[in-house]
C-alpha cells in the first residue's frame, strides 16, 4: 500500500513543503529520535606501516606528495589550518582532512610536533584506531617527516561472465539447455541457459552462472551440457571483480601541532573531494585546553567529537579550542567571535570559564557577566539562526561558586533568551579538580585523561540535548 493513499497526498506535500522552511536546526530537532553511538575500531582495518624519518613514499618513490595539502580534493573542515612550509598544521584542535578513493592503499606525509604524534584515521566511518599513535609507533616522535602507509592488501583481479553472444550455433539445442563453458581459467566454470533455437542451432543464450575466472577469455566452447546439443561456441564479455579495490570514505584528524603534507596514490586510482551534506546543521564546540585536544589518548576521542556523534552531527561537526581560552580571563574568547561567525554553525556549544576562575579574584563578577553578555549578543547578531548552549566551569572552587553565578547572568540578560540556554555542570558534582573523588582529571589536576573525556561526553550530552529541543 502507497503512504499516500493511508496519510493522503496533499498532507504528504504539505508536510514536505513545511520541512522545506525549516532551518537546518529546526530540521535537527525534528528529526532527534534518540542518541548515535561513537563508532568502534574497524573489524578488519588496513595496515599501517611507517616509513623511515626523511625517507621516501612506498608509493610515489620520492619524498613528495602526489595530491597536496591544498589540493580542492582534500575536504578541510574544522578548527583552523596554518600553512608551516610544506605541510599545514591544525590549531584549535580536532581539524579533518576527507577525501573518498577507489585505491586499495595510500600513504600521507606528515611531520610529528613536540611528541604530540597523534592522528585518527576513519575508514568509512570507523577508526582504524583508538589508540595514541605515538605509542602503538613510538619512532615518530623525533619532529621529522615520515610516509605513514595504509593498506588494504594487494589487489588481485578476478573476472565473471557478463555477457555470452552466439558465435557458432551449433546443433540439437533446446531452449532450456544449460551449456556449462570451457575456456579461461577458472574456479567455478561459466554457464549460459539456451533461450531461444532454431531448428536446434542455438539462436540467444543467457547467462545462467557467472562463475569466477582469474584468466578471462575472448571466446568459449560447450565443456557440457544438459542437453543433446554439440557445437555452440561463444563471443564472451567478463566483468572483473576487485578483492580490495573499492570507494573508501578516509577521514583524518590531525591532533595538537601535527603537520600534514598530503597524501599519495597509485596509477590510475580515484581521489574525489567528501560530499558534505550542507542540508544538515553544523554543530561546533568553543573552547579552552579541554577542547583544543592535548589530553586525548587519540585525536578523535576529545568529548566534543564523542558529543557530535552522540547528537547525530558528526558530519559537519567542528572541534574549536584554545588553551587558556576565557570569557574575560587568559587569551579571551572575544578574539574567537569572527572566526566562529565566519563558520556560520547553527548550534554552538560554549563550555568556557574555567580559565576565569582561575583568575577570578582579579575581576570582578559584574565585569564577567556583561563580557558574556556582549559575547553572546554578538553572536546572536551576527548569526540569526544561530542556538546556543553554554556549560559553566566543570568544578568551581571561587567563593560561593561566584564565577558560575556571573557567568549564568550573562546568558540570562541576553537579548534573545529564546536562543540561549545555560546549563550548570558544576552542581552535579561529578568532575572534581583534585582528582580525589572523580578521578577524572590527569596528573596536572585539571584536565581529563582519556577516561574523563569519555565521562563529559556521556554526562554531558543528555543536557545539551535537551537544552537544544526546549527552543523553539
Amino acid at each position: 500500500m502507497e503512504i499516500a493513499s493511508v496519510f493522503g497526498a496533499n498532507d504528504i506535500a504539505l508536510q514536505r513543503a513545511q520541512y522545506a522552511t525549516l532551518s537546518r536546526f529546526h530540521r535537527w530537532r525534528a528529526g532527534f529520535n534518540g542518541f548515535g553511538s561513537i563508532p568502534d575500531v574497524m573489524a578488519s582495518p588496513p595496515t599501517v606501516t611507517v616509513g623511515a624519518a626523511g625517507g621516501n613514499s612506498t608509493i610515489g618513490g620520492s619524498t613528495s606528495v602526489g595530491i597536496g595539502k591544498d589540493d580542492t580534493r582534500m575536504t578541510k573542515l574544522g578548527g583552523a589550518f596554518e600553512d608551516s612550509g610544506v605541510y599545514k598544521r591544525g590549531t584549535k584542535g580536532g581539524v579533518r582532512y576527507r577525501f573518498v578513493t577507489d585505491g586499495y592503499r595510500f600513504d600521507m606525509r606528515v611531520r610529528s610536533y613536540l611528541g604530540q604524534s597523534q592522528w585518527s584515521v576513519f575508514i568509512d566511518g570507523k577508526p582504524v584506531s583508538k589508540a595514541r599513535f605515538s605509542v602503538e609507533k613510538p619512532g615518530l616522535n623525533d619532529d621529522t617527516e615520515h610516509f605513514v602507509l595504509y593498506d588494504f592488501g594487494g589487489e588481485t583481479l578476478t573476472y565473471e561472465l557478463a555477457n555470452a553472444a552466439v558465435l557458432a550455433a551449433g546443433s540439437g539445442y533446446a531452449v532450456g539447455d544449460v551449456i556449462t563453458l570451457a575456456g579461461g581459467t577458472f574456479t567455478t566454470a561459466a554457464q549460459v541457459r539456451v533461450t531461444a533455437v532454431s531448428s536446434g542451432a542455438v539462436v540467444a543464450a543467457a547467462v545462467y552462472l557467472a562463475g569466477s575466472y582469474s584468466v578471462s577469455a575472448a571466446t568459449m566452447t560447450q565443456g557440457s551440457t544438459t542437453g543433446s546439443g554439440t557445437g555452440a561456441t561463444f563471443t564472451v564479455a567478463l566483468g572483473k571483480l576487485h578483492t580490495a579495490k573499492r570507494m573508501r570514505y578516509v577521514e583524518i584528524v590531525l591532533g595538537f601541532g601535527v603537520r600534514f603534507a598530503g597524501i599519495n596514490v597509485d596509477g590510475g586510482i580515484s581521489v574525489l573531494p567528501w560530499p558534505e551534506n550542507t542540508d544538515k546543521a553544523k554543530l561546533m564546540v568553543a573552547g579552552d585546553s579541554f577542547i583544543e585536544g592535548i589530553h586525548n589518548t587519540w585525536a578523535a576521542g576529545n568529548w566534543s567529537r564523542q558529543l557530535a556523534y552522540m547528537l547525530g552531527l558528526q558530519e559537519r561537526f567542528v572541534q574549536y579550542g584554545t588553551s587558556g581560552r576565557g570569557f574575560l580571563k587568559g587569551t579571551v574568547f572575544s578574539l574567537d567571535l569572527a572566526a566562529i561567525i565566519s563558520e556560520a554553525p547553527d548550534m554552538l556549544v560554549l563550555p568556557l570559564g574555567i580559565n576565569d576562575m582561575f583568575q577570578f579574584a582579579s575581576i570582578t563578577g559584574a565585569a564577567l557577566t556583561a563580557e558574556v553578555t556582549a559575547d553572546l549578543n554578538a553572536l546572536l547578531t551576527g548569526l540569526p539562526k544561530l542556538r546556543i548552549v553554554g556549560i559553566g566551569p566543570y568544578a568551581d572552587t571561587t567563593s560561593s561558586n561566584a564565577c558560575t553565578t556571573a557567568i549564568a547572568a550573562g546568558y540570562a540578560a541576553v537579548s534573545d533568551p529564546t536562543r540561549v540556554a545555560f546549563y550548570d555542570f558544576r552542581a552535579t558534582g561529578a568532575y572534581t579538580l583534585t582528582g580525589g573523588g572523580s578521578g577524572y582529571t590527569s596528573s596536572d589536576g585539571t584536565h581529563p585523561g582519556q577516561t574523563g573525556m569519555d565521562m563529559l561526553a556521556s554526562a554531558l550530552a543528555p543536557p545539551v540535548a535537551n537544552a537544544f529541543l526546549a527552543m523553539t
